[in-house]
C-alpha cells in the first residue's frame, strides 16, 4: 500500500512540476511603444510645446507600466503637427526599473533639436 501511495505522489509531483514549467515559459516581458501627435497651439512657443510633450509622455509611460505588469520597457514618441507637417519632438525610452527608481522624463528622454526650427 505504501508503494502505491508513493508512486501516486511521485506522479502528482511530476505533473505539477510540468504544469509549472509550462506556465513559466509562457510568461514573458515585452516592450510597449506609443506614438502621440500633438497639434501645436496658436502662438505656442517651442518651450511650451516641449513642456506639454513632457507631461503627456510621463502620463503615457506611467499608464503603460500600470496597465500591464509584463511590460519591461516603454517607448513614447511625441510628434508635433504644425501647418500639416509632423516632426518628432522627443522620445521617452525607459525600463520599468529605471522608471520606478527615477520617474523623470528629462532624465530618460531624447530631444530632437531639428523640431525647434
Amino acid at each position: 500500500m505504501a508503494h502505491r501511495t508513493f508512486r501516486f505522489l511521485s506522479l502528482g509531483a511530476a505533473s505539477i512540476g510540468l504544469v509549472l514549467s509550462l506556465c513559466q515559459s509562457v510568461v514573458q516581458a515585452y516592450n510597449a511603444r506609443t506614438d502621440i501627435v500633438l497639434d501645436r497651439l496658436t502662438n505656442e512657443t517651442f518651450d511650451g510645446l516641449k513642456q506639454r510633450a513632457e507631461v503627456i509622455a510621463r502620463a503615457a509611460a506611467q499608464r503603460s507600466f500600470d496597465r500591464d505588469v509584463l511590460i519591461s520597457d516603454v517607448s513614447v514618441n511625441i510628434l508635433a503637427r504644425h501647418n500639416g507637417s509632423e516632426m518628432p519632438i522627443m522620445t521617452l525610452g525607459v525600463s520599468r526599473l529605471n522608471w520606478q527608481n527615477r520617474p523623470d522624463v528629462r532624465r530618460w528622454a531624447t530631444y530632437y533639436k531639428s523640431a525647434q526650427a
